[in-house]
Protein backbone atom coordinates (compact mmCIF):
# COMPACT_ATOMS: atom_id res chain seq x y z
CA UNK A 1 0.00 0.00 0.00
CA UNK A 2 1.15 3.84 -0.91
CA UNK A 3 1.81 5.48 2.19
CA UNK A 4 2.12 8.55 0.67
CA UNK A 5 4.35 11.08 1.97
CA UNK A 6 4.96 9.49 5.58
CA UNK A 7 6.16 6.42 4.59
CA UNK A 8 9.76 5.73 6.28
CA UNK A 9 10.12 9.14 7.09
CA UNK A 10 11.59 9.93 10.27
CA UNK A 11 10.89 12.71 12.21
CA UNK A 12 13.95 15.25 12.75
CA UNK A 13 15.47 17.73 14.86
CA UNK A 14 14.67 20.97 13.85
CA UNK A 15 11.55 19.53 11.29
CA UNK A 16 10.00 17.47 13.97
CA UNK A 17 8.50 19.68 16.42
CA UNK A 18 5.31 17.84 17.21
CA UNK A 19 3.50 21.46 17.00
CA UNK A 20 4.86 21.64 12.84
CA UNK A 21 1.75 21.81 11.03
CA UNK A 22 3.55 20.34 8.02
CA UNK A 23 5.31 17.15 9.66
CA UNK A 24 1.53 16.82 11.75
CA UNK A 25 -0.58 17.03 8.37
CA UNK A 26 1.44 14.58 6.12
CA UNK A 27 0.54 12.45 9.00
CA UNK A 28 -3.08 12.50 9.72
CA UNK A 29 -3.02 12.22 5.96
CA UNK A 30 -1.41 8.91 5.93
CA UNK A 31 -4.05 8.16 8.71
CA UNK A 32 -6.71 8.90 6.34
CA UNK A 33 -5.77 6.36 3.91
CA UNK A 34 -5.10 3.46 6.02
CA UNK A 35 -7.90 4.38 8.81
CA UNK A 36 -11.41 4.45 7.32
CA UNK A 37 -12.38 6.13 10.95
CA UNK A 38 -10.19 8.94 9.55
CA UNK A 39 -10.92 9.93 6.72
CA UNK A 40 -14.21 11.77 6.66
CA UNK A 41 -12.46 13.52 10.21
CA UNK A 42 -9.37 14.23 8.03
CA UNK A 43 -11.55 15.61 5.14
CA UNK A 44 -13.51 18.01 7.27
CA UNK A 45 -10.38 19.50 8.95
CA UNK A 46 -8.99 20.71 5.31
CA UNK A 47 -6.12 23.41 5.44
CA UNK A 48 -7.68 24.70 8.70
CA UNK A 49 -4.78 25.05 11.82
CA UNK A 50 -4.93 22.17 13.17
CA UNK A 51 -3.62 22.95 16.47
CA UNK A 52 -6.67 25.31 17.43
CA UNK A 53 -9.26 23.80 15.66
CA UNK A 54 -11.78 22.12 18.31
CA UNK A 55 -12.57 18.77 16.24
CA UNK A 56 -8.53 19.15 15.11
CA UNK A 57 -7.37 18.34 18.42
CA UNK A 58 -9.91 15.52 19.28
CA UNK A 59 -8.05 13.89 15.74
CA UNK A 60 -4.61 15.18 17.50
CA UNK A 61 -5.11 13.35 20.48
CA UNK A 62 -5.47 10.16 18.65
CA UNK A 63 -2.70 10.59 16.63
CA UNK A 64 -0.47 11.03 19.80
CA UNK A 65 -1.78 8.17 21.29
CA UNK A 66 -0.84 5.95 18.61
CA UNK A 67 2.97 8.00 18.51
CA UNK A 68 2.63 7.55 22.20
CA UNK A 69 2.70 3.97 21.91
CA UNK A 70 5.25 3.89 19.32
CA UNK A 71 7.75 5.56 21.90
CA UNK A 72 6.49 3.36 24.90
CA UNK A 73 7.58 0.31 22.84
CA UNK A 74 11.37 1.81 22.48
CA UNK A 75 11.86 2.63 25.77
CA UNK A 76 10.48 -0.73 27.09
CA UNK A 77 12.90 -2.29 24.77
CA UNK A 78 15.91 -0.57 26.00
CA UNK A 79 14.75 -1.02 29.75
CA UNK A 80 14.51 -5.05 28.72
CA UNK A 81 18.07 -4.92 27.30
CA UNK A 82 19.15 -2.68 30.58
CA UNK A 83 17.86 -5.49 32.57
CA UNK A 84 18.21 -3.72 35.87
CA UNK A 85 16.51 -0.57 36.84
CA UNK A 86 15.34 1.39 39.40
CA UNK A 87 11.38 2.70 40.04
CA UNK A 88 10.61 6.40 40.66
CA UNK A 89 7.17 7.61 41.58
CA UNK A 90 6.25 11.41 41.84
CA UNK A 91 3.07 13.03 42.75
CA UNK A 92 2.70 16.48 41.06
CA UNK A 93 -0.08 18.75 41.04
CA UNK A 94 -1.23 19.48 37.86
CA UNK A 95 -2.48 22.61 36.48
CA UNK A 96 -6.30 21.18 38.08
CA UNK A 97 -5.18 21.06 41.55
CA UNK A 98 -5.15 17.44 40.91
CA UNK A 99 -2.16 15.30 42.06
CA UNK A 100 -1.87 12.24 39.09
CA UNK A 101 1.27 9.79 40.24
CA UNK A 102 3.75 9.96 37.30
CA UNK A 103 5.80 6.29 36.73
CA UNK A 104 9.95 6.86 35.84
CA UNK A 105 12.06 4.34 35.09
CA UNK A 106 15.65 4.88 35.32
CA UNK A 107 18.00 2.42 34.12
CA UNK A 108 21.79 1.97 31.82
CA UNK A 109 21.07 2.49 28.05
CA UNK A 110 23.70 -0.33 27.21
CA UNK A 111 22.51 0.04 23.14
CA UNK A 112 23.36 3.60 23.67
CA UNK A 113 27.82 4.01 22.62
CA UNK A 114 28.66 4.95 24.66
CA UNK A 115 26.52 3.65 27.96
CA UNK A 116 24.24 6.72 29.28
CA UNK A 117 22.16 6.64 32.54
CA UNK A 118 18.46 7.32 31.50
CA UNK A 119 15.01 8.58 33.06
CA UNK A 120 12.16 7.00 30.99
CA UNK A 121 8.58 8.35 31.27
CA UNK A 122 6.30 5.24 31.07
CA UNK A 123 3.13 7.62 32.02
CA UNK A 124 0.43 8.03 34.78
CA UNK A 125 -0.85 5.88 37.54
CA UNK A 126 -4.28 5.81 39.19
CA UNK A 127 -3.84 5.92 42.44
CA UNK A 128 -6.61 8.22 43.76
CA UNK A 129 -8.03 6.81 47.36
CA UNK A 130 -5.66 4.04 46.84
CA UNK A 131 -3.76 2.46 50.00
CA UNK A 132 -0.13 1.75 50.34
CA UNK A 133 -0.95 -2.17 49.37
CA UNK A 134 -3.13 -1.10 46.46
CA UNK A 135 -0.89 1.04 45.03
CA UNK A 136 2.17 -1.37 45.21
CA UNK A 137 -0.54 -4.03 43.35
CA UNK A 138 -1.41 -1.41 40.61
CA UNK A 139 2.71 -0.76 40.21
CA UNK A 140 2.99 -4.40 40.06
CA UNK A 141 0.51 -5.18 37.44
CA UNK A 142 1.51 -2.15 35.58
CA UNK A 143 5.21 -3.70 35.41
CA UNK A 144 3.66 -7.27 34.42
CA UNK A 145 1.59 -5.52 31.46
CA UNK A 146 5.39 -3.87 30.28
CA UNK A 147 6.58 -7.26 30.56
CA UNK A 148 9.22 -5.89 33.08
CA UNK A 149 10.72 -8.44 35.88
CA UNK A 150 10.00 -7.18 39.12
CA UNK A 151 12.46 -9.11 40.34
CA UNK A 152 15.28 -6.88 38.31
CA UNK A 153 14.14 -3.47 40.34
CA UNK A 154 17.12 -2.60 42.05
CA UNK A 155 16.16 1.11 43.57
CA UNK A 156 13.12 3.00 44.59
CA UNK A 157 12.23 6.58 45.06
CA UNK A 158 9.45 7.90 45.49
CA UNK A 159 8.85 12.11 45.49
CA UNK A 160 6.03 14.30 47.13
CA UNK A 161 3.48 11.22 48.20
CA UNK A 162 3.15 10.30 51.72
CA UNK A 163 1.92 6.69 50.65
CA UNK A 164 4.08 6.15 48.77
CA UNK A 165 7.42 5.89 51.06
CA UNK A 166 7.23 5.09 54.38
CA UNK A 167 8.79 1.43 56.55
CA UNK A 168 5.49 0.55 58.41
CA UNK A 169 2.94 0.88 55.66
CA UNK A 170 3.37 2.41 52.67
CA UNK A 171 5.19 1.22 49.34
CA UNK A 172 8.65 1.88 50.17
CA UNK A 173 8.88 -1.39 52.60
CA UNK A 174 6.43 -3.68 49.85
CA UNK A 175 9.12 -4.12 47.15
CA UNK A 176 11.91 -5.12 49.27
CA UNK A 177 9.88 -7.61 50.77
CA UNK A 178 9.92 -9.24 47.53
CA UNK A 179 13.11 -8.11 46.20
CA UNK A 180 15.71 -7.32 49.19
CA UNK A 181 17.79 -6.30 46.45
CA UNK A 182 15.92 -3.00 46.20
CA UNK A 183 17.44 -0.33 47.25
CA UNK A 184 15.56 3.11 48.47
CA UNK A 185 16.91 6.27 48.44
CA UNK A 186 14.60 9.33 48.33
CA UNK A 187 14.81 12.39 45.11
CA UNK A 188 17.63 14.63 46.56
CA UNK A 189 15.58 17.68 46.27
CA UNK A 190 12.26 16.18 47.40
CA UNK A 191 13.52 14.99 50.29
CA UNK A 192 15.04 18.36 51.56
CA UNK A 193 11.82 20.26 50.83
CA UNK A 194 9.57 17.70 52.15
CA UNK A 195 11.73 18.18 55.02
CA UNK A 196 10.74 22.12 55.11
CA UNK A 197 7.22 21.23 53.72
CA UNK A 198 6.95 19.48 57.38
CA UNK A 199 8.62 22.10 59.35
CA UNK A 200 5.38 24.27 58.13
CA UNK A 201 2.93 21.46 58.08
CA UNK A 202 3.35 20.71 62.16
CA UNK A 203 3.46 24.26 63.51
CA UNK A 204 0.00 26.70 62.66
CA UNK A 205 2.16 29.63 62.79
CA UNK A 206 4.90 28.92 60.51
CA UNK A 207 2.26 27.59 58.28
CA UNK A 208 1.08 31.11 58.37
CA UNK A 209 4.20 32.13 57.74
CA UNK A 210 4.77 30.74 54.33
CA UNK A 211 1.11 31.10 53.55
CA UNK A 212 1.53 35.21 54.08
CA UNK A 213 4.37 35.10 51.84
CA UNK A 214 2.53 33.31 48.51
CA UNK A 215 -0.72 35.97 49.41
CA UNK A 216 1.83 39.16 49.43
CA UNK A 217 3.52 37.54 46.05
CA UNK A 218 0.21 36.78 44.46
CA UNK A 219 -1.38 40.59 45.40
CA UNK A 220 1.75 42.34 44.33
CA UNK A 221 1.90 40.84 40.67
CA UNK A 222 -1.81 40.20 40.38
CA UNK A 223 -3.11 44.15 41.13
CA UNK A 224 -1.03 46.28 38.75
CA UNK A 225 -1.15 49.32 41.30
CA UNK A 226 0.04 47.43 44.19
CA UNK A 227 2.45 46.21 41.70
CA UNK A 228 3.32 49.94 40.44
CA UNK A 229 3.97 51.49 44.31
CA UNK A 230 6.08 48.07 44.81
CA UNK A 231 8.40 49.05 42.32
CA UNK A 232 8.36 52.07 43.08
CA UNK A 233 9.35 52.26 46.35
CA UNK A 234 11.39 48.82 46.75
CA UNK A 235 14.43 48.35 44.59
CA UNK A 236 16.70 45.85 43.81
CA UNK A 237 14.94 42.64 45.33
CA UNK A 238 11.82 41.23 43.68
CA UNK A 239 10.00 38.85 45.61
CA UNK A 240 9.18 35.49 43.83
CA UNK A 241 6.46 32.77 44.55
CA UNK A 242 7.53 29.82 47.12
CA UNK A 243 7.55 26.86 45.16
CA UNK A 244 6.87 23.33 46.93
CA UNK A 245 10.03 21.83 44.70
CA UNK A 246 12.33 24.34 44.58
CA UNK A 247 14.45 25.43 48.15
CA UNK A 248 15.54 28.29 45.58
CA UNK A 249 12.07 30.14 45.24
CA UNK A 250 11.26 30.48 48.68
CA UNK A 251 14.66 31.89 49.46
CA UNK A 252 14.28 34.64 47.01
CA UNK A 253 10.82 35.49 48.05
CA UNK A 254 12.04 35.46 52.10
CA UNK A 255 14.83 37.22 51.39
CA UNK A 256 12.78 39.93 49.37
CA UNK A 257 10.25 40.18 52.94
CA UNK A 258 13.06 39.93 55.43
CA UNK A 259 15.69 42.71 54.19
CA UNK A 260 12.63 45.24 52.55
CA UNK A 261 10.32 44.66 55.08
CA UNK A 262 10.11 48.72 55.91
CA UNK A 263 10.02 49.66 51.86
CA UNK A 264 7.50 46.90 51.60
CA UNK A 265 5.27 48.79 54.40
CA UNK A 266 5.40 51.75 52.92
CA UNK A 267 4.43 50.65 49.50
CA UNK A 268 1.51 49.30 50.79
CA UNK A 269 0.74 52.46 53.23
CA UNK A 270 0.79 54.56 50.37
CA UNK A 271 -0.90 52.91 48.56
CA UNK A 272 -4.04 52.63 51.07
CA UNK A 273 -3.67 56.58 51.15
CA UNK A 274 -4.34 57.47 47.43
CA UNK A 275 -6.63 54.40 45.82
CA UNK A 276 -8.69 54.72 48.64
CA UNK A 277 -11.61 54.28 46.16
CA UNK A 278 -10.28 50.82 45.30
CA UNK A 279 -11.58 48.92 48.29
CA UNK A 280 -10.76 45.87 47.10
CA UNK A 281 -7.11 46.23 46.73
CA UNK A 282 -7.16 48.25 49.75
CA UNK A 283 -9.04 45.97 51.88
CA UNK A 284 -5.86 43.15 51.12
CA UNK A 285 -3.17 45.53 51.43
CA UNK A 286 -3.88 46.55 54.66
CA UNK A 287 -4.41 43.13 56.02
CA UNK A 288 -0.83 42.84 54.81
CA UNK A 289 0.25 45.97 55.91
CA UNK A 290 -1.64 45.59 59.59
CA UNK A 291 -3.27 42.12 60.20
CA UNK A 292 -1.97 40.83 64.03
CA UNK A 293 -1.76 37.63 62.57
CA UNK A 294 0.49 38.28 59.36
CA UNK A 295 1.00 41.49 58.85
CA UNK A 296 4.20 42.53 57.87
CA UNK A 297 4.60 45.09 60.47
CA UNK A 298 4.00 41.92 63.18
CA UNK A 299 6.58 41.04 65.48
CA UNK A 300 5.73 37.63 64.98
CA UNK A 301 6.13 37.40 61.51
CA UNK A 302 9.11 39.32 60.84
CA UNK A 303 10.97 36.32 63.12
CA UNK A 304 9.30 33.80 61.39
CA UNK A 305 10.77 35.49 58.47
CA UNK A 306 13.61 35.71 59.63
CA UNK A 307 14.01 32.05 61.25
CA UNK A 308 13.15 30.99 57.72
CA UNK A 309 15.78 32.70 55.29
CA UNK A 310 18.03 31.39 57.52
CA UNK A 311 16.80 27.75 57.44
CA UNK A 312 16.33 28.16 53.78
CA UNK A 313 20.13 29.40 52.83
CA UNK A 314 21.26 26.10 55.13
CA UNK A 315 19.04 23.70 52.93
CA UNK A 316 19.56 25.10 49.30
CA UNK A 317 23.13 24.52 48.41
CA UNK A 318 22.36 20.67 50.31
CA UNK A 319 19.77 20.27 48.24
CA UNK A 320 21.60 21.42 44.80
CA UNK A 321 24.16 19.50 45.37
CA UNK A 322 22.21 16.45 45.98
CA UNK A 323 20.75 17.12 42.73
CA UNK A 324 23.90 16.93 40.65
CA UNK A 325 25.30 14.49 37.94
CA UNK A 326 28.93 14.66 39.42
CA UNK A 327 27.69 14.07 43.50
CA UNK A 328 30.28 12.66 45.62
CA UNK A 329 29.20 10.39 48.36
CA UNK A 330 31.74 11.81 51.03
CA UNK A 331 30.81 15.15 49.70
CA UNK A 332 27.01 14.79 50.16
CA UNK A 333 27.47 12.77 53.58
CA UNK A 334 29.90 15.76 54.87
CA UNK A 335 27.25 18.20 53.59
CA UNK A 336 24.12 16.13 55.16
CA UNK A 337 26.29 16.24 58.90
CA UNK A 338 27.06 20.18 58.51
CA UNK A 339 23.08 20.73 57.40
CA UNK A 340 22.36 18.27 60.82
CA UNK A 341 24.64 20.22 62.82
CA UNK A 342 23.45 23.52 61.60
CA UNK A 343 20.03 22.55 62.73
CA UNK A 344 20.82 21.54 66.26
CA UNK A 345 22.67 24.44 67.18
CA UNK A 346 20.10 26.53 65.73
CA UNK A 347 17.63 25.38 67.79
CA UNK A 348 19.63 26.13 70.76
CA UNK A 349 21.06 29.61 69.90
CA UNK A 350 19.41 31.02 66.50
CA UNK A 351 15.93 31.44 67.66
CA UNK A 352 17.47 34.36 70.06
CA UNK A 353 19.16 35.68 67.39
CA UNK A 354 16.09 36.06 65.14
CA UNK A 355 13.92 37.03 67.82
CA UNK A 356 16.75 40.63 68.52
CA UNK A 357 16.96 41.23 65.17
CA UNK A 358 13.27 41.28 64.60
CA UNK A 359 12.60 43.29 67.84
CA UNK A 360 15.29 46.06 65.78
CA UNK A 361 13.41 45.85 62.78
CA UNK A 362 9.97 46.33 64.34
CA UNK A 363 10.74 49.13 66.11
CA UNK A 364 12.52 50.88 63.57
CA UNK A 365 8.90 50.27 61.60
CA UNK A 366 6.96 52.00 65.06
CA UNK A 367 5.10 48.84 66.28
CA UNK A 368 5.27 47.10 69.19
CA UNK A 369 7.84 44.58 69.97
CA UNK A 370 6.54 42.19 72.69
CA UNK A 371 6.19 39.01 71.68
CA UNK A 372 7.70 34.96 73.42
CA UNK A 373 9.18 33.12 70.51
CA UNK A 374 8.17 29.27 70.21
CA UNK A 375 10.40 26.73 71.52
CA UNK A 376 11.38 25.24 68.15
CA UNK A 377 9.91 21.97 68.19
CA UNK A 378 8.98 22.20 64.67
CA UNK A 379 12.62 22.26 63.62
CA UNK A 380 12.55 18.35 65.12
CA UNK A 381 11.15 16.48 62.33
CA UNK A 382 13.38 18.42 59.75
CA UNK A 383 16.35 17.12 61.93
CA UNK A 384 14.78 13.91 62.10
CA UNK A 385 14.78 13.75 58.32
CA UNK A 386 18.45 15.04 57.79
CA UNK A 387 19.25 11.65 59.62
CA UNK A 388 17.35 9.22 58.00
CA UNK A 389 18.44 11.16 55.08
CA UNK A 390 22.22 11.02 56.18
CA UNK A 391 21.75 6.53 57.11
CA UNK A 392 20.98 6.05 53.72
CA UNK A 393 23.87 7.79 52.37
CA UNK A 394 25.76 5.47 54.67
CA UNK A 395 24.58 2.47 53.39
CA UNK A 396 24.81 3.04 50.17
CA UNK A 397 28.30 4.02 50.78
CA UNK A 398 28.95 1.04 52.57
CA UNK A 399 27.75 -1.36 49.44
CA UNK A 400 28.96 0.76 46.50
CA UNK A 401 31.13 3.42 47.92
CA UNK A 402 34.76 1.50 46.83
CA UNK A 403 32.95 1.62 43.08
CA UNK A 404 31.31 5.32 43.07
CA UNK A 405 34.60 6.70 44.36
CA UNK A 406 37.61 5.95 41.67
CA UNK A 407 40.18 7.20 43.96
CA UNK A 408 39.03 4.47 46.73
CA UNK A 409 39.07 1.81 44.14
CA UNK A 410 43.04 3.02 43.28
CA UNK A 411 43.78 3.60 46.51
CA UNK A 412 42.62 0.11 48.00
CA UNK A 413 45.29 -2.74 49.07
CA UNK A 414 44.02 -6.35 48.32
CA UNK A 415 42.74 -7.08 51.62
CA UNK A 416 39.92 -4.49 51.59
CA UNK A 417 39.17 -4.23 48.04
CA UNK A 418 38.23 -8.31 48.73
CA UNK A 419 36.19 -7.54 51.82
CA UNK A 420 34.57 -4.81 49.75
CA UNK A 421 33.35 -7.14 46.86
CA UNK A 422 32.78 -9.77 49.31
CA UNK A 423 30.22 -7.57 50.64
CA UNK A 424 28.74 -5.80 47.33
CA UNK A 425 28.07 -9.85 47.01
CA UNK A 426 25.96 -10.17 49.79
CA UNK A 427 24.02 -6.92 49.36
CA UNK A 428 22.71 -8.27 45.57
CA UNK A 429 21.99 -11.87 46.73
CA UNK A 430 18.64 -13.15 47.50
CA UNK A 431 17.63 -16.50 47.78
CA UNK A 432 21.08 -17.39 47.75
CA UNK A 433 21.76 -16.33 44.20
CA UNK A 434 23.58 -12.87 43.98
CA UNK A 435 23.76 -10.53 40.74
CA UNK A 436 28.15 -10.86 41.00
CA UNK A 437 30.52 -13.21 42.33
CA UNK A 438 32.30 -11.48 44.59
CA UNK A 439 35.95 -13.35 43.68
CA UNK A 440 35.70 -12.64 40.32
CA UNK A 441 34.81 -9.03 40.66
CA UNK A 442 37.70 -8.83 42.96
CA UNK A 443 40.11 -10.17 40.59
CA UNK A 444 38.76 -8.12 38.01
CA UNK A 445 39.10 -4.61 39.33
CA UNK A 446 42.41 -5.70 40.98
CA UNK A 447 43.16 -5.89 36.84
CA UNK A 448 40.83 -2.89 35.82
CA UNK A 449 42.24 -0.35 38.45
CA UNK A 450 45.84 -0.87 36.68
CA UNK A 451 44.65 -0.79 32.90
CA UNK A 452 42.05 1.94 33.14
CA UNK A 453 42.77 5.41 31.42
CA UNK A 454 44.37 7.89 34.22
CA UNK A 455 41.64 10.53 32.84
CA UNK A 456 38.70 8.19 33.95
CA UNK A 457 37.26 10.21 36.95
CA UNK A 458 33.28 8.75 37.05
CA UNK A 459 31.77 5.33 37.06
CA UNK A 460 30.07 5.75 33.87
CA UNK A 461 33.38 6.40 32.34
CA UNK A 462 34.11 2.84 33.55
CA UNK A 463 30.89 1.82 31.75
CA UNK A 464 31.93 2.89 28.94
CA UNK A 465 35.53 1.17 29.14
CA UNK A 466 34.00 -1.59 29.78
CA UNK A 467 31.72 -1.70 27.09
CA UNK A 468 32.39 -3.99 24.47
CA UNK A 469 35.11 -6.17 26.29
CA UNK A 470 34.30 -9.58 27.39
CA UNK A 471 37.01 -10.39 30.51
CA UNK A 472 34.94 -8.38 33.16
CA UNK A 473 31.16 -9.55 33.30
CA UNK A 474 31.20 -8.66 36.99
CA UNK A 475 32.31 -5.20 37.20
CA UNK A 476 29.93 -5.07 34.00
CA UNK A 477 27.04 -5.75 36.27
CA UNK A 478 28.22 -3.98 39.12
CA UNK A 479 28.62 -0.51 37.76
CA UNK A 480 25.88 -1.14 35.71
CA UNK A 481 23.53 -1.45 39.06
CA UNK A 482 25.92 1.09 40.60
CA UNK A 483 24.34 3.83 38.28
CA UNK A 484 20.49 2.22 38.19
CA UNK A 485 19.76 3.54 41.53
CA UNK A 486 18.76 7.16 41.90
CA UNK A 487 21.20 8.46 44.16
CA UNK A 488 22.71 11.26 41.62
CA UNK A 489 21.32 13.15 39.23
CA UNK A 490 20.72 10.74 36.07
CA UNK A 491 21.85 13.92 33.67
CA UNK A 492 23.58 17.33 34.49
CA UNK A 493 21.25 18.90 31.83
CA UNK A 494 19.04 21.53 32.39
CA UNK A 495 15.80 19.79 33.36
CA UNK A 496 15.38 16.57 34.65
CA UNK A 497 12.60 14.32 33.96
CA UNK A 498 10.48 14.54 36.48
CA UNK A 499 10.67 18.87 35.68
CA UNK A 500 9.35 17.95 32.31
CA UNK A 501 6.80 15.90 33.53
CA UNK A 502 5.98 18.86 36.36
CA UNK A 503 5.75 21.50 33.44
CA UNK A 504 3.56 19.18 31.27
CA UNK A 505 1.41 18.83 33.87
CA UNK A 506 1.51 23.20 34.70
CA UNK A 507 -0.24 23.09 30.94
CA UNK A 508 -2.38 20.11 30.41
CA UNK A 509 -5.28 21.89 31.36
CA UNK A 510 -7.94 19.95 29.53
CA UNK A 511 -8.95 16.45 30.77
CA UNK A 512 -9.57 15.07 27.81
CA UNK A 513 -5.10 15.57 27.45
CA UNK A 514 -3.98 11.64 27.07
CA UNK A 515 -1.28 9.65 27.86
CA UNK A 516 0.25 9.64 23.81
CA UNK A 517 0.32 13.26 23.95
CA UNK A 518 2.15 12.85 27.55
CA UNK A 519 4.71 11.02 26.29
CA UNK A 520 5.04 12.72 23.01
CA UNK A 521 5.68 16.04 25.04
CA UNK A 522 8.07 14.64 27.71
CA UNK A 523 10.18 12.23 25.79
CA UNK A 524 11.27 14.24 23.49
CA UNK A 525 14.46 12.27 22.30
CA UNK A 526 12.70 9.32 21.58
CA UNK A 527 10.26 11.44 19.23
CA UNK A 528 13.06 12.29 17.42
CA UNK A 529 14.13 9.04 16.84
CA UNK A 530 10.65 7.97 15.69
CA UNK A 531 9.36 6.36 12.69
CA UNK A 532 6.44 7.46 10.96
CA UNK A 533 6.31 4.23 8.83
CA UNK A 534 6.07 2.51 12.60
CA UNK A 535 3.39 4.48 13.28
CA UNK A 536 1.48 3.41 10.16
CA UNK A 537 2.16 0.23 10.65
CA UNK A 538 0.40 0.09 13.81
CA UNK A 539 -2.59 2.34 12.61
CA UNK A 540 -2.67 -0.61 9.94
CA UNK A 541 -2.55 -3.31 12.30
CA UNK A 542 -5.07 -1.93 14.33
CA UNK A 543 -7.54 -1.05 11.89
CA UNK A 544 -7.09 -4.57 10.37
CA UNK A 545 -7.93 -6.14 13.89
CA UNK A 546 -11.43 -4.05 13.95
CA UNK A 547 -12.10 -5.26 10.44
CA UNK A 548 -11.82 -8.99 11.21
Amino acid sequence: MDHGKGKGKKIEEGDGDIGNPGVIFDLLEVMSKVDPEMKEPFQQLGKRDIRRDNFGQVVLIKLYDRMGCQIKSGIVEKIQEAKYFSVVLNCTRDARSEEPTSLVIRCVDVSATPPKVEEFFLGFLELDGKSGEEIFGELKGVLSKLELDIGDVRGQGYANGHRLRGKENDVQKRLPEINPRTFYTPCGSHTLNTALYNMVVCCPRASSYIGCFEIMYSVFTSLPKIWQYFTENVQDLTPEPSSSNRCGAHVGCVEALRFKAPEILDALDNFIETEKYDLASVSLADRLANSPIFGIGNLEFLFGMIVWHNLLLAFDPVSKMLQTEDLQLDSAIGQLNGLISFIEKYRQTGFKEAMEEAKKVVIAMGFESVWESPDGCFMDLALSLAKSRLELYQVYEEAFGFLFDLKKLHSADDDSLRDSCAKLEEFLKHDNVSDIDGSGLFSELKFLKEVLPKETKKAIEVLSFLQGTNGYPNAWIAFRILLTIPISAASAERGSKLELIHSYLQLAMSEEASEGLAMVSIELAMLEKLDTASVIADIEAKTSARQT
